[in-house]
């Protein structure tokens, strides 16, 4: 039995990709349990926890539309 190996070039992308913006930060946020600020403070330490079905909400009415993307969850 032989075994073959061969290196075949790969093409690697120099497109740059932009980072998507961070809107949530510092704007109302609402939970069903624990502290909902938890969750977008300037602390990345903190965190909101929740048990399911708990659910985290934020208000971004103050954010202007053109900074907003539309997301898919599942």
């Amino acid at each position: 039995m032989a075994i073959i190996t061969s290196i075949l070039p790969v093409a690697v992308s120099k497109a740059a990709h932009k980072p998507i913006p961070l809107i949530s930060k510092g704007v109302p946020a609402f939970a069903s349990v624990g502290t909902a600020s938890d969750a977008n403070d300037e602390n990345y330490g903190t965190s909101w926890k929740g048990n399911p079905p708990g659910w985290l909400a934020y208000d971004l009415s103050i954010v202007p539309e053109s900074q907003r993307i539309k997301v898919q969850d599942g």
